[in-house]
């Protein structure tokens, strides 16, 4: 049971990793955000949360939904944004600005590898 416990957890770590880099780019177009004013804008408000990132990516959801997503790709110095051309396209910049925030809370506070932790648990 420990063995497949700690299969299950270097199994899901290399899926965090690994997904932004090698699976979304085969289901989704990613192109850099060219709003210099908003990349600057979300820069700056991930600093302030401590958190480092070069750049960011807008993702074509609207293919598949109308749906809004935001979120954050690489680890360490490749750490960037993703918005969703729905969110960059429907929305003013402060309430990208707000999506952002919420995505940089679950950042702040690990809710990723907690709820790795739990589903292993």
């Amino acid at each position: 049971m420990i063995w497949a416990s700690l299969l299950g957890i270097i199994f899901s770590v290399v899926l965090v990793t690994l997904a932004p880099v090698l699976l979304m780019p085969i289901f989704n177009k990613f192109t850099p955000l060219d709003d210099d004013d908003l990349a600057t804008r979300l820069e700056r408000l991930a600093e302030k949360a401590g958190t480092n990132v070069r750049g960011g990516f807008v993702m074509d959801m609207s293919r598949r939904t109308t749906g809004v997503n935001a979120y954050f790709t690489g680890l360490g110095a490749t750490r960037g944004i993703v918005l969703g051309d729905t969110l960059v396209s429907g929305f003013e910049p402060d309430e990208v600005e707000v999506v952002l925030a919420h995505e940089l809370a679950h950042h702040r506070y690990q809710h990723l590898w907690k709820g790795i932790g739990l589903a292993l648990a």
